[in-house]
């Protein structure tokens, strides 16, 4: 199963992190620099289990929490709509 952002949202990075606006409602979120990293990597078409990987190897300090924090982080953004399945 693949993931990409809902055509719906726009997604644009800022330095130390972004903003995701929902299109249909004016409604828009600003996000730390894990959640920008995360949806910038969604619109490359990364797959969680590659956004994991990447983090534990660039944050081995923090391998032990990386996988909680990228799966509850795809998690809100499929709760709110921002991700659909490819």
């Amino acid at each position: 199963m693949s993931l990409m952002l809902s055509g719906k949202f726009r997604f644009s990075e800022l330095e130390g992190g972004g903003v995701l606006l929902d299109l249909a409602n004016g409604e828009y979120w600003q996000l730390n620099e894990l959640g920008a990293r995360v949806v910038s990597w969604l619109v490359a078409g990364w797959s969680p289990h590659d956004m994991i990987q990447e983090l534990m190897a660039q944050h081995p300090e923090e391998a032990s929490r990386v996988p909680s924090d990228v799966t509850g982080m795809v998690e809100q953004l499929r709760g709110i709509g921002a991700i659909v399945d490819e």
